[in-house]
């Protein structure tokens, strides 16, 4: 059951990590050539550090948009819209397989892993 989960936990941090550093690499190229007047900017634009990247993925996805940093660029306003898509599918999956894996523990059907310390095993119950 804990390696189960922590492995779902893994995957959500991974997943965080990447985010953050699309969003710090596209926020660091600057404005492509092409679509720089597209939209109006008004005073200094903010620099975005890594940490600030993973400050705004983790609020984004978590749903609570606090809205002090924003994506200023196009593309990284389409990465954030495409990576927002991903992570609510990566939450779904992960809040179904966590349900799955207390349901298969609770009636017993659970997957077993020895422990180096355990000398044996008492298996009860019927079938």
């Amino acid at each position: 059951l804990t390696l189960q989960i922590a492995s779902i936990v893994l995957h959500a941090v991974v997943f965080m990590f990447f985010s953050a550093s699309i969003f710090f690499i596209l926020e660091s190229l600057g404005e492509l050539p092409h679509v720089a007047h597209w939209m109006q900017f008004e005073g200094d634009r903010e620099v975005v550090t890594f940490f600030s990247a993973l400050y705004f993925c983790f609020v984004t996805f978590s749903t609570v948009g606090y809205g002090d940093i924003l994506p200023s660029t196009v593309l990284s306003r389409l990465v954030v819209i495409t990576l927002l898509m991903g992570g609510i599918a990566l939450f779904s999956f992960a809040l179904s397989e966590m349900v799955h894996v207390v349901q298969l523990n609770r009636y017993g059907r659970g997957t077993f892993i020895a422990s180096a310390k355990a000398q044996h095993v008492i298996v009860t119950g019927t079938p």
